[in-house]
């Protein structure tokens, strides 16, 4: 089984808008807003062949006009024949956006507790013009992870690592009446040399799911994609790529993501694709989101 990274498909969709149910801004939105309805809730369900799964569930609510405070929550599961990983997912933010530009903060939690785990705190500023807006990304990460030095008798003996990282990146988005299109990319720097763990020492002290895990130390990851409107309906097929800062593997997510509306207030979103990375096998996935507006 081939770890993705946590900003994957179905997981987005907690920060992602979607526009066929509900009214929205004239320029559009790309996350993190919600002009029209007064709250969001959204859930999804994510598969894939390796026996993978994850569920996720998300809240934006308006506190005043224009400004929302977002949760969001999941858990996923995947397992071969050799490795059975289970992460835990959580987040809290704030956003606002104004007729000019706007900005938000995240805080958030990803990770097993006891192999490997993340905080990070996400900043976001905007400015908008027309159709266009423009976005720069900072983020900083906290990593923990747990090493275990075996004995020949006794336990071995248990220890704890931080690795921090600094992430600075952009997003330009372009929104039409009948199609948008945005292109984004964000670059890590490590405190640390992280090519450590791609040694036989690492095999020795970390289990097999952090090793596993640790594909999510990115070098780099940047995407693109468009969303096609017609109607209420809308496709959207995007691509992203990302580097692992451990050994230099390269990443790539494809996939079609399929907005409809099945009530006055509910779409349903459905995403399929395949994540392609060196030296593992080719991994096919499926989501199905619901996303409802309450006004």
């Amino acid at each position: 089984m081939r770890f993705r990274d946590p900003l994957s498909i179905a997981a987005a969709l907690l920060c992602c808008g979607t526009t066929s149910a509900a009214e929205t801004d004239d320029d559009g939105f790309f996350d993190d807003v919600y002009i029209g309805p007064r709250y969001l809730v959204t859930a999804a369900s994510e598969f894939d062949n390796d026996s993978g799964y994850g569920f996720f569930g998300g809240l934006s609510y308006g506190l005043i006009d224009r400004t929302w405070l977002n949760f969001s929550g999941g858990f996923t599961n995947g397992e071969d024949s050799q490795t059975q990983i289970n992460t835990v997912d959580a987040a809290i933010g704030i956003s606002h956006d104004g007729e000019t530009g706007g900005v938000s903060a995240s805080y958030t939690y990803w990770g097993d507790p006891d192999e490997l785990d993340r905080v990070a705190l996400h900043v976001r500023g905007y400015l908008r013009n027309g159709p266009w807006r423009l976005a720069l990304d900072t983020e900083f990460r906290e990593y923990t992870l747990t090493f275990r030095i075996p004995r020949l008798v006794l336990p071995p003996i248990e220890r704890r690592g931080d690795i921090g990282s600094d992430g600075f990146g952009f997003d330009v988005s372009r929104w039409g009446s009948d199609w948008s299109w945005y292109l984004n990319g964000i670059w890590y720097d490590y405190d640390a040399d992280l090519s450590g763990l791609n040694t036989d020492v690492a095999l020795i002290v970390l289990s097999s799911s952090a090793l596993t895990l640790a594909d999510s130390f990115a070098e780099y990851r940047y995407g693109a994609g468009f969303d096609y409107r017609f109607g209420l309906r809308s496709l959207s097929p995007a691509f992203t790529r990302y580097k692992s800062a451990v050994d230099g593997t390269l990443t790539n997510v494809m996939s079609l993501g399929f907005t409809t509306p099945v009530g006055d207030f509910t779409d349903l979103i459905l995403t399929v694709g395949t994540t392609r990375a060196e030296h593992f096998t080719n991994t096919v996935f499926f989501s199905v989101a619901f996303a409802y507006y309450g006004f």
